[in-house]
């Protein structure tokens, strides 16, 4: 492989890691925040919606953040109009 390419690859999967890493410690201290300022009841109602909306979040993606990568790198120049299906579709 070119070395192009490798850095390339190296960037994108340090961006990707980089926003999942990201996004884990923001959810970590939100939780954290609310588990200190909700009663037993109230914290144990939102945790039963947060479960109950990541189902339907994971049953509604099914791969398309996936297909959505494969058809952006095939072609680049459509990449506005398949962000804005994949949006809709989710």
């Amino acid at each position: 492989m070119k070395a192009v390419t490798v850095k390339r690859i190296f960037k994108n999967t340090v961006a990707v890691y980089g926003k999942n890493g990201f996004q884990a410690i923001v959810s970590l201290i939100s939780v954290a925040i609310l588990a200190r300022y909700l009663d037993l009841t109230t914290f144990g109602q939102y945790a039963f919606i947060v479960a109950f909306v990541e189902i339907f979040k994971v049953l509604s993606t099914m791969g398309v953040n996936t297909i959505l990568t494969r058809e952006v790198a095939k072609n680049k120049e459509g990449a506005l109009r398949l962000y804005s299906s994949a949006l809709a579709i989710q």
